[in-house]
């Protein structure tokens, strides 16, 4: 039996891929227990003493039930599958050669969510570099330099210098289909990706959470600065804050002073400083905290979907949550951004103040963020499900990989029909005449017609409610009621 690709198995229900005829028999499966399938959550309203004085009630989030908090937690680390990690590694190996080659003095840094072990499937590569050259040319001038260099590369496919507060050069390795995302002396990126780096470190659930947010954040829209929400490093940072109020994470910057301001980052090897290892030794003491990923993922949505962000702010730089106060000329204080009137998310390195989620511009985008919080979280109550409003991480996975495949099984065909094409013109016929038969036509179903989702019968999803108009600095958009 020819190989079938994996659109023709999924799309002829008669083909069938050939099958081994002497498998080994498969072995006898233990004995199970059916167990209680019911998911309990609920409120508890505890004392919690604060100042040694005051006492105020806080909500604890309780989340028992074996079988679905297993589900759960089988959700959430999906999304840290490092199946890609190998394409990834091979582009930015390209890139790295290539960038070297054409200059001799440039000095790379790998940034972003995969530098900084955050990465999920569909992650893509970022890099900033410096170099001595073009020293009078503005960082746009100097992508586009560079630019020119990779025109003509075979390996990379040369997209546009998009002009914005951080002029970005984008690029694709082509042999992986990876997408890259080059600037010029970014310290901002650099520092943020280290800090993400650094509080990996503490708790190893913090980097499944955030890969398995960032997921959902992405599919469900909340994600997207361009579009009047919030960056990614924002809803990372609004992570490390939950976690820093149920005592998981520890406020780094208050061990080590010297962060609270901008730090040199000297290369990419982010995890070359043991920082758990270092606030031990300074008198930190982790708490033993057996919260499962469901129990912490579902009260992260609980938080931020009550969350006031009218009278707070998120500082991860504090280990707090801040009151909004201002004084009698209306002036921000305890370190406060400008730019306040929405979702503050404060930037944990600048000396001046500076708002990451400013690009939060909306009352009414706050209100549909928060709206996504609670569905998200009664999703999780009524379905048990993280996925129901979107395809699951392992559906888009399979997906992904059946495309790539095919559309490479599909080159390598049309490669071996053009040899044999002209293998059989340049070869002398001795006898015999011209085939006149019945033309010859291609059987397997075109990749590009099978991956297009308009022309598949797909699985329904839930019906998401319409985003509010983005108008670029002003306040006034359009309600999504």
């Amino acid at each position: 039996m020819s190989r079938q690709s994996y659109a023709s198995v999924v799309f002829f229900s008669t083909l069938f891929a050939s099958v081994c005829s002497n498998a080994p028999i498969a072995p006898k499966c233990p004995e199970s227990k059916i167990i209680s399938q019911e998911l309990i959550i609920k409120r508890k309203s505890v004392d919690v003493e604060k100042d040694g004085k005051k006492k105020e009630k806080k909500d604890e989030f309780i989340h028992k039930g074996t079988y679905v908090e297993r589900k759960l937690d089988a959700e959430i680390e999906s999304y840290s599958n490092s199946d890609h990690h190998e394409s990834l590694k091979k582009a930015e190996k390209m890139f790295r050669y290539c960038l070297n080659q054409y200059i001799s003095d440039v000095k790379i840094w790998m940034t972003g969510s995969f530098a900084a072990g955050v990465d999920t499937f569909k992650s893509d590569l970022d890099f900033t570099i410096k170099t001595s050259r073009w020293p009078e040319e503005s960082s746009f001038q100097k992508l586009m330099k560079i630019k020119g260099f990779f025109i003509g590369n075979s390996l990379f496919k040369t997209g546009r210098v998009v002009r914005a507060r951080t002029p970005v050069l984008k690029l694709v390795h082509l042999e992986t289909d990876v997408e890259i995302d080059v600037t010029m002396d970014n310290e901002d990126s650099k520092r943020n990706t280290q800090l993400l780096s650094w509080y990996s470190q503490m708790d190893n659930r913090f980097s499944k959470l955030c890969r398995a947010i960032k997921g959902w954040a992405s599919e469900s829209g909340i994600e997207g600065a361009k579009n009047g929400r919030l960056n990614s490093f924002s809803i990372c940072l609004m992570l490390i804050q939950y976690l820093q109020t149920l005592n998981i994470l520890p406020n780094i910057q208050e061990f080590f002073p010297e962060l609270n301001g901008p730090i040199e980052i000297e290369d990419d090897n982010y995890g070359r400083r043991d920082m758990k290892k270092e606030i031990q030794e300074r008198g930190y003491k982790f708490e033993e905290n057996e919260r499962s990923l469901s129990d912490l993922y579902f009260g992260f949505l609980k938080f931020y979907a009550e969350f006031n962000f009218d009278k707070s702010w998120i500082s991860v730089k504090n280990g707090k949550i801040m009151e909004k106060r201002f004084d009698e000329t209306e002036k921000p204080l305890d370190g406060l951004p400008d730019s306040h009137h929405f979702i503050v998310v404060e930037d944990p390195f600048l000396t001046t103040p500076r708002n990451c989620g400013g690009s939060v511009q909306g009352s009414c985008f706050v209100e549909r963020i928060q709206l996504e919080f609670k569905i998200a979280a009664d999703r999780i109550l009524k379905k048990k499900t993280l996925f129901g409003g979107y395809p699951s991480s392992w559906r888009t996975r399979l997906d992904n990989e059946g495309r790539k495949t095919d559309k490479r099984i599909k080159v390598f065909e049309k490669e071996r029909m053009d040899f044999n094409l002209k293998l059989s013109e340049e070869v002398e016929q001795p006898w015999g005449r011209d085939y006149d038969g019945p033309e010859w036509h291609e059987t397997r179903v075109d990749p590009q017609n099978f991956w297009d989702l308009d022309r598949r019968p797909m699985i329904t999803y839930e019906e998401s409610l319409p985003w509010p108009v983005y108008v670029p600095n002003m306040y006034c958009r359009v309600d999504f009621v």
